[in-house]
């Protein structure tokens, strides 16, 4: 049992986070685009991290997760 998965947001927040990590190994990055139809929900999902991040309300649980993986905190223009 992980204290930090006993909510339900975080269970779906680990399930997106495997599907950030199934992203990567097909693309090679973490940097998911909103626009692409068939990664929509998972843009919006890694958009979200990021502001959670930058507002600084993301747990160092997460902060580790998404760091273990490469994730890339700012967003290219």
């Amino acid at each position: 049992w992980n204290p930090d998965l006993s909510k339900t947001n975080d269970i779906a927040w680990m399930a997106n986070f495997e599907k950030l990590i199934n992203y990567k190994e097909l693309f090679g990055t973490t940097s998911v685009s909103q626009s692409n139809k068939d990664y929509k929900s998972l843009g919006k999902w890694v958009n979200d991290q990021r502001h959670q991040f930058k507002k600084e309300k993301m747990s160092d649980f997460r902060i580790n997760k998404l760091n273990e993986i490469g994730f890339v905190w700012v967003a290219k223009k």
